[in-house]
């Protein structure tokens, strides 16, 4: 279960919403659904990091 990379989900919501949910989805590649699958590798957590910090700078 990816912990870390459901945290990242949450905090696009509370960013914006499901708009910022689906822009991270579209950065990534990775749906929030398959984010609660995933484990939480370094290189999946900084890639939802990074996508994170342009969500942020959009919103």
């Amino acid at each position: 279960m990816g912990v870390r990379l459901q945290q990242l989900y949450e905090e696009a919501a509370r960013i914006g919403g499901v708009k910022a949910q689906m822009r991270l989805t579209m950065l990534t590649g990775l749906t929030s659904h398959r984010a609660e699958e995933a484990k939480d590798s370094p290189e999946a957590i900084r890639k939802l990091e990074s996508a994170l910090v342009r969500i942020k700078k959009e919103m």
